[in-house]
């Protein structure tokens, strides 16, 4: 998966990210990819269970300088009463 930008300010003290539209639709779309999705009051929501969270991708973002920043399903997708995930 290649992003369109070219620059990014990381803070790693936060617990909120911004990124790009563009980007941020190609990253979804790149995970919700086969997967049964919808948009409930502005949240994404996928059908999931604990067992196959590891069907969704894993996303590795790297940087010019050689280091990669890796989220695993289970860091970007929180399951949620047993009915799903929220990304």
């Amino acid at each position: 998966m290649i992003l369109q930008s070219t620059s990014a300010i990381i803070d790693s003290g936060s617990s909120i990210t911004f990124i790009p539209t563009n980007d941020y639709n190609t990253i979804i779309n790149r995970i919700t990819q086969g997967k049964s999705c919808y948009t409930s009051d502005s949240n994404l929501f996928c059908w999931c269970s604990k067992s196959n969270m590891t069907t969704f991708p894993t996303i590795s973002i790297s940087f010019s300088v050689g280091s990669s920043f890796v989220l695993k399903p289970d860091n970007y997708m929180e399951y949620y009463k047993g009915y799903g995930c929220w990304i």
